[in-house]
């Protein structure tokens, strides 16, 4: 029987403390963490070597054209290795793992967001929004259609390949040459670019159960960088504006498993409607949990 795709949620679900509510309404913005500071970096860095697997994959003495096409993409991959800042939402609204990953017991809150609003919001800083990848062969089969692009563009650039031999060594003299280099650039750079931004959302299997979505951002000068204390050294973040008064971009907050979950259902809604001039569903958690 054919698997039928998971329908899209129209809103995602961001998991954390009840502390950050505040901060998020009323510094009207949420944090994006660098990549390389989260407790799932490896999987980035792993995604990141998929990548270089592919370019060694090319045989030694294969084609001139695409050996320096692979040769140009390592240097460019260390060029390119901006830094991508993140958050991430999951289309489950209630879900046990996420409490137990990313709330204090007792105090979390799963905050909705309007998948619609995020993207734009997203998008309007130079970001994206995209779901995760979890599935292996699809990751793989995404970075080779990314490079088999990037190979047709480069062939378009670059002359003809001749069919006599001594033209065939002419020919591969100069693509081996500096004189080729402006036909490699931009398939190189888009490549590289397009390889680096899939590989932000690529995630193992094992977590699929997540659902998990993620807003990204590239680190650029033009970006301030900010700081906050982490588990054993500062990490780094910078901040995307919500423009909650515009975007309703916040729809809906679910409390955590809690001792006193009326209490605090009560409390959250004062709280916005006292912050916000629209209205946000705020309801609790079903996940018979107890860590109090």
């Amino acid at each position: 029987m054919k698997k039928t795709a998971t329908p899209r949620r129209r809103t995602l679900y961001h998991y954390t403390d009840q502390s950050v509510l505040p901060e998020i309404v009323s510094g009207d913005s949420i944090w994006l963490t660098d990549v390389r500071y989260l407790n799932d970096s490896a999987e980035y860095v792993y995604c990141v070597e998929l990548v270089k697997k592919l370019l060694h994959e090319v045989p030694i003495y294969g084609d001139r054209a695409e050996k320096f096409f692979s040769f140009y993409a390592f240097g460019e991959i260390a060029r390119q290795s901006q830094t991508l800042f993140l958050a991430s939402l999951s289309e489950r609204s209630d879900l046990l793992s996420q409490w137990r990953a990313y709330c204090r017991p007792g105090r979390g809150v799963a905050l909705g967001f309007d998948r619609n609003a995020l993207g734009a919001l997203a998008a309007s800083s130079g970001g994206w929004l995209r779901r995760s990848e979890y599935v292996a062969t699809r990751q793989e089969n995404l970075i080779r259609q990314n490079y088999q692009a990037a190979l047709r563009k480069m062939s378009e650039n670059l002359p003809q390949k001749p069919t006599s031999p001594r033209a065939t060594e002419k020919w591969e003299d100069f693509v081996m040459s500096k004189a080729a280099e402006p036909a490699y650039a931009e398939p190189v750079r888009e490549f590289v670019a397009e390889a680096l931004r899939l590989a932000s959302f690529f995630k193992h299997p094992s977590f699929s159960d997540e659902r998990e979505c993620r807003v990204i951002v590239p680190g650029n000068a033009s970006k301030s960088v900010s700081f906050r204390s982490g588990p054993s050294y500062l990490v780094p973040y910078i901040v995307l504006p919500l423009d909650l008064a515009r975007s309703h971009v916040l729809r809906e907050v679910v409390i955590g498993p809690s001792p006193h979950p009326d209490l605090a259902r009560e409390a959250v809604s004062r709280f916005l409607a006292t912050h916000l001039s629209y209205p946000v569903s705020v309801s609790a958690s079903s996940v018979p949990f107890r860590a109090w």
